[in-house]
């Protein structure tokens, strides 16, 4: 008996949000279990691990240039040589709690960061299948991150397409100014500044203006005071005399 399963990738791919036009850009992938197996009576098991473009795995697969595993063994190059009878096993599963989470895994890595859509796993032959597993991608040599996790116990004798949501989309940029909104913009700054500086001219026009009356009243000559004359001056003039008079 064996096991098989088709997981859908997520990542936007332009504006599209339908799960079937999604996928992850990478270069290197790999299956592990993602939590305690337990005894699943023989090796977790691993026969054949392919990643397409297509959306639903048609096609050819995308091409693995070397193969990997943990436990590192020779048999981990049959888990992409197309051929179900092969396997790989792990080290665990068969005895005791199996195999821890996150622990053992295999995959490959591509020749270029190609974006795959749909994953095509055939995990065991009866016995060793882990009942839980984590796909994850690795880009230009950075650190595996987990595309999705998928309950593979279930998916005996066929294949089945596991979707889940696109990651959401980044926020979109606000409108750009339009060249109307920019000149109108521009010339209420120009209409601002014009006016700071009228009014800047007034206010200096007002001082000036002040100014020169104030110096001019100072200059003029004030009236004088009484105190300012002396007695004479202030004195009566007296009359003159009758022979004085007379004589003229």
């Amino acid at each position: 008996m064996r096991c098989g399963a088709a997981i859908l990738l997520a990542s936007t791919v332009g504006a599209e949000t339908d799960d079937a036009h999604c996928g992850y850009a990478a270069d290197a992938w790999r299956i592990t279990p993602a939590e305690q197996t337990g005894n699943m009576g023989d090796a977790w098991t691993v026969r054949e691990l392919h990643v397409y473009e297509d959306s639903e795995c048609e096609g050819d697969p995308i091409q693995a240039t070397s193969v990997f595993s943990k436990p590192s063994y020779p048999s981990k190059k049959v888990i992409v040589d197309g051929d179900t009878g092969s396997f790989w096993q792990a080290n665990c599963g068969y005895s005791g709690d199996g195999c821890a989470a996150y622990g053992p895994h295999v995959g490959f890595y591509t020749a270029t960061n190609t974006t795959a859509r749909c994953v095509k796993l055939y995990q065991c032959a009866g016995t060793g299948c882990a009942p839980s597993i984590a796909l994850q991608y690795m880009i230009n040599g950075g650190d595996w991150t987990t595309a999705i996790v998928f309950d593979a116990k279930h998916g005996a004798f066929k294949d089945y397409p596991i979707h889940f949501p696109c990651p959401a989309t980044p926020p979109t940029p606000g409108p750009e100014s339009s060249p109307s909104g920019s000149s109108d913009a521009n010339a209420a700054s120009a209409g601002l500044i014009t006016g700071v500086v009228v009014g800047a001219a007034v206010v200096l026009l007002v001082l000036l203006a002040g100014y020169f009356i104030l110096k001019n009243r100072r200059a003029a000559p004030l009236p004088m005071k009484a105190s300012d004359y002396s007695a004479d001056e202030l004195r009566p003039a007296k009359p003159p005399r009758e022979g004085a008079a007379a004589a003229v």
